[in-house]
């Protein structure tokens, strides 16, 4: 099964859409930041993506409208996927998902906003964005096997240097709360976006990638299958 890693999307559909062609890939993992607007017409889908037959499963970035998220999970609940397009999923904090070799990745999603300040409470901007008490006691057991993590930031503990925003974002607490994830599940991948930056790098034995934003580096990255880890 060829699964197609990608950076924040931010809306773009079109960009989403030739990669989609290009690569083909039979399942697509995104790292936050996607564009979910529903209530923003500039926003929606574009007709062609309405037609998507690859599965799209994404964490919340903090760029997106987490009211209508919330109200999402209220309805459906925060352990499954919860289907808002054409096989576009948006998965929950402490959501999983188990892929056909077997290994589960958990999703989690949200990041402080750097430019909260110039963005309108309730319309483009949601306190919710953080990740919170709640949502770690929301997650897996600790003794539950998790093999990849996919989240919108990082853990304090991955060095994303050098970087012109590294120190800006080094105060978002919702990092030293997925320092805690780290410790918990101790993956062996992890990848998130957040940064619009390239970068790699492995801490003790959890090999990461920061993903660029779709259309700013490499278009996608491929989830390697298990017989090429440790």
């Amino acid at each position: 099964m060829a699964i197609c890693m990608l950076g924040d999307v931010e809306n773009d559909w079109n960009t989403l859409e030739n990669i989609l062609n290009e690569e083909k890939p039979d399942m697509v993992l995104q790292v936050g930041d996607f564009g979910f607007w529903p209530n923003r017409p500039e926003c929606k889908y574009t007709k062609k993506l309405l037609k998507n037959r690859i599965p799209i499963y994404f964490c919340d970035g903090n760029h997106e409208d987490h009211n209508t998220l919330r109200q999402l999970c209220r309805k459906h609940g925060i352990k499954k996927p919860i289907e808002v397009g054409p096989n576009i999923y948006y998965m929950p904090r402490g959501s999983t998902l188990t892929l056909s070799d077997g290994r589960r990745v958990l999703f989690v999603g949200g990041a402080e906003s750097v430019d909260k300040g110039q963005r309108t409470p309730g319309y483009d901007w949601f306190a919710e964005e953080v990740i919170t008490e709640d949502d770690i006691a929301n997650l897996p057991d600790g003794d539950e096997k998790i093999d990849v993590i996919v989240s919108h930031t990082c853990p304090l503990e991955f060095q994303i240097v050098p970087h012109e925003y590294a120190s800006i974002f080094a105060s978002d607490p919702c990092r030293a709360m997925l320092s805690q994830v780290l410790k918990r599940f101790q993956p062996k991948l992890w990848y998130f976006g957040h940064f619009h930056h390239n970068n790699h790098g492995v801490y003790m034995d959890c090999e990461w990638f920061c993903l660029p934003r779709i259309g700013d580096g490499p278009t996608s990255y491929l989830l390697r299958p298990r017989s090429k880890l440790h």
